[in-house]
């Protein structure tokens, strides 16, 4: 039983990294991208949009390389 839940919790984390790696490619396409509390652009505040951009991808990264070693043990 401890088990199955630990594996549920791993594809949930392993979804979740997922989906902030695309939202951050589809900020890179269209020039704006969702920060917790409103959406960013590009041309209206470049510094937050780079802030939002480059953290989604490290959180992103991060979090798919600790779900998959999660998941190899």
């Amino acid at each position: 039983m401890l088990s199955t839940e630990l594996t549920r919790h791993n594809w949930a984390f392993l979804l979740v990294s997922v989906l902030l790696l695309l939202e951050s490619m589809r900020g890179l396409y269209t020039g704006s991208t969702i920060l917790i509390f409103r959406t960013v652009t590009r041309r209206h505040d470049g510094y937050l949009y780079w802030w939002a951009i480059g953290m989604g991808l490290i959180v992103g990264i991060a979090g798919l390389i600790i779900s998959v070693t999660r998941m190899a043990s």
